[in-house]
């Protein structure tokens, strides 16, 4: 029964694309669930089950506005930053990640602006819809509708995403 029960929480995982991995990569994946167990005579027994998933490419709206997938680049809800009078301000440095800003929702036409060093830490695109207007400027002003994740290019931790919604 425990079998089962995994078995049904890894085709979850797999449908919900949550055990594809990072977004906007292809992956595959492998795993064996192991379950050991003693049966009325005494005698040890053990049970194997193992699953892979095909490997994909899972991927953000697409230029829609939509809502964003359920995690991106370390994402999983935006500071709605939309309003006119609004400060879109990303602090670039190593905490990053941490600040509620490093997810924000704009709109078309709207700018980022990353307080940093950009020498140091060199801001790139790191998924979603492309082409995407990321690159290493302060200030960027987004055009489009879409998802579009940045990074540190050289500090993988340092990442998040900009939600744009017409």
């Amino acid at each position: 029964m425990k079998n089962v029960v995994r078995l049904l929480s890894m085709v979850t995982l797999v449908a919900t694309g949550t055990a594809a991995g990072a977004l906007g990569t292809a992956c595959s994946s492998e795993s064996t669930v192991t379950d050991a167990g003693t049966t009325p005579t005494g005698t040890t027994t053990t049970t194997s089950t193992s699953t892979s998933t095909a490997t994909g490419t899972v991927t953000a709206p697409s230029q829609d506005g939509g809502q964003p997938p359920p995690t991106f680049n370390g994402c999983t809800s935006f500071v709605d930053k939309t309003a006119d009078g609004a400060t879109r301000e990303v602090t670039w440095g190593f905490s990053v990640s941490s600040t509620p800003e490093a997810c924000m929702k704009i709109k078309v036409g709207q700018t980022v602006t990353w307080k940093g060093d950009l020498g140091i830490h060199p801001l790139g695109a790191k998924g979603g819809d492309t082409p995407s207007p990321i690159t290493n400027t302060a200030s960027i002003k987004f055009d489009k509708a879409g998802l579009f994740g940045y990074v540190c290019t050289s500090h993988a931790t340092m990442l998040g995403a900009v939600q744009v919604v017409p």
